[in-house]
């Protein structure tokens, strides 16, 4: 049987190479005067992404001097660091939980790696509890994120739902947990129409999933449409490009989300005294 984490994760949201095709390239070019093309570039991450992010990055002309997967919970990685800015990095990337981001983004201060974009893939850099625990180390720092709260100023029942998650929750939806949410309606949307448990017909149902209408409750995250192909994978799936100004993320992408008095602000602030 299909579980809601497993939806979300492999056929909803979109792969690694599309966040970094919107994070590093086209998503946020046009709404600032950050370059199009970054020289130099470093990573800080974990293995699972890495592979898909420099080989996306190497097709579209970019050189990657310095790529470091670390483990999980490092409790230091002044090391790693200190290699990263000895390659003298305009970008650093980095996707990480919630620890190893406070921790990298921590230890790049304290080394003064100062690069001049300072991007990564969500995931512990999108939390609430980034923003408190780096401060002003978050600002300027850019984000691909399949949700931001910000979807829900065009679209009315989106912001009402993420009110009532803040009423009970005490915070936002986050992307995980708006990803839950969209998965646990497409499964519903299969049930209805499958009219049935059985687990080879509800496969069936999702794999005939074919959602466009924008008030269903599986579309909170701000696709296009929910249809999956024959490899199972959303094709019609996009993320966000989001950035820190002002202690809160600002979207920049794509445009019919996009707030309209965003634009993209660099070099990177995080690091400057």
């Amino acid at each position: 049987m299909v579980t809601i984490a497993e939806l979300w994760r492999r056929r909803l949201r979109r792969p690694a190479s599309e966040c970094g095709r919107l994070c590093y390239g086209d998503g946020a070019h046009g709404r600032g005067a950050c370059p199009r093309r970054v020289p130099k570039v470093a990573y800080a991450r974990g293995k699972s992404v890495s592979e898909k992010q420099k080989n996306f990055l190497e097709k579209a002309g970019v050189k990657v001097h310095f790529v470091e997967n670390y483990p999980f919970q490092a409790a230091d990685l002044t090391s790693l660091i200190v290699k990263a800015k000895a390659a003298g990095p305009d970008l650093i990337v980095a996707d990480s939980y919630l620890g190893d981001a406070l921790l990298i983004t921590r230890q790049m201060f304290e080394q003064e790696l100062r690069p001049a974009v300072y991007a990564a893939g969500g995931g512990g850099h999108v939390q609430p509890d980034f923003l408190k625990g780096a401060g002003r180390l978050s600002e300027g720092i850019l984000n691909a994120t399949m949700w931001d709260a910000a979807v829900g100023k065009n679209v009315p029942w989106i912001a009402k739902e993420n009110e009532r998650h803040v009423a009970r929750f005490g915070a936002p939806f986050t992307e995980d947990s708006a990803g839950y949410y969209q998965a646990f309606h497409v499964i519903v949307d299969a049930l209805e129409r499958a009219k049935t448990s059985d687990a080879r017909a509800l496969r069936d149902a999702i794999a005939a999933t074919n959602i466009t209408d924008v008030n269903h409750k599986a579309m909170l995250l701000p696709y296009k449409a929910i249809k999956f192909d024959e490899t199972g994978q959303n094709q019609l799936a996009t993320a966000m490009v989001v950035q820190t100004q002002g202690g809160k993320f600002r979207v920049l992408y794509p445009e019919h989300v996009a707030e309209p008095d965003a634009r993209l602000v660099w070099p990177y602030l995080g690091t400057a005294r």
